[in-house]
Formats: structure tokens, sequence, C-alpha cells
């Protein structure tokens, strides 16, 4: 059923915004979060990995054209802690042997909840020939940390910026 009101909806902003690439309001009660994702891009969950809990990735225009633009949203339950132990752990976890090391990083409120964000740059871990630029927001609220990441090919970041941008602006953390 949820599935069907998710189609729905999506079907229906579609067509709304048939003048403009547009968005597709994804809502999660279960996990308490909605974001918005790009019409025509897929979207799911993988049940192979039960931390992430929505995973975008924009559909190719041509046969030509290798899309690697995408997102998802890992969410975990961590009992006592803070935005800024969770921020640490991230940075941590990033500054492995692949990295290629933080560009940007800062604070930011979106909708109300504070985040920890940076963009950094890493070898791809399917080709390490070729660099991936990740855009993260990381928060922490109910004992649980949410992680949005934003990836593409470094080549390509500038072009897509914007969209992350206005992606991760659309993320709502919902009171449980």
């Amino acid at each position: 059923m949820k599935l069907i009101l998710t189609f729905l909806l999506c079907t229906t902003l579609t067509d709304l915004y048939s003048q403009s690439p547009g968005f597709c309001k994804y809502i999660d009660t279960i996990n308490g979060f909605s974001i918005e994702i790009p019409a025509g891009w897929y979207y799911g969950v993988n049940k192979d990995m039960p931390t992430i809990k929505l995973s975008a990735l924009r559909k190719t225009t041509d046969t030509l054209d290798r899309h690697h633009e995408n997102f998802n949203l890992n969410i975990m339950k961590v009992k006592n802690s803070s935005l800024e132990l969770e921020y640490a752990k991230l940075i941590e976890a990033i500054s492995d042997p692949g990295s290629l090391g933080i560009i940007k990083k800062g604070d930011v409120f979106l909708n109300g909840q504070p985040y920890k964000w940076l963009i950094e740059k890493h070898k791809s871990y399917i080709d390490s020939s070729i660099e991936m630029t990740d855009e993260m927001f990381l928060t922490y609220k109910n004992e649980k940390t949410y992680i949005l990441t934003l990836d593409t090919f470094s080549k390509e970041f500038n072009k897509y910026e914007t969209l992350f941008t206005k992606i991760s602006n659309t993320l709502i953390i919902l009171d449980k």
C-alpha cells in the first residue's frame, strides 16, 4: 500500500512539473523522514543493506550516458551520542587510504535540524582510476544518526552540486 501511495504521489507530481525536472516527495513514516527525489530517478531500498533506508539513482539519457549521480540515506540507531561525536566518527571512517581529502565542511540547519556537512573526494570503490566526490550531511536526533550522501564523478560534481543542494534542503526528520 505504501509503495502504491508513493507511486501515485510521484506520478502526480511529475505531471504537475512537466515543464521542469520536478521532484517526487518520498515519505517514510516507519523510519521517520521525508525527502524529495528528482522526477525520473530510480529509487528504492536494498534489503541487503539494512541501515540504508533509501537509495536514488539518476536514469541515463542514452547508451553513451554513464550515470553515477545518486544519493542514499543511512540511518543508524546510536544511543547516548551527539552530533559532534557522530561527526567525529564519520571523519574517521572516511579517512581511509582511498580518501583524497575533505574539500569543504561546515554547519547548517535544514528544516530546523542542525547538521554537519562536508564535501570529500575519494577513489571509486569499483575502479580506483576514477575520482568521486560526495556531499554528506549528518545529524543526530532521537538516538539515531542520519547520513545523507550525494555522490557523482568528481569531473561532474560542479554540474550536480546545485541539484544536490536542492535535494538536501528537502530532507525532513519527522518527530517519532
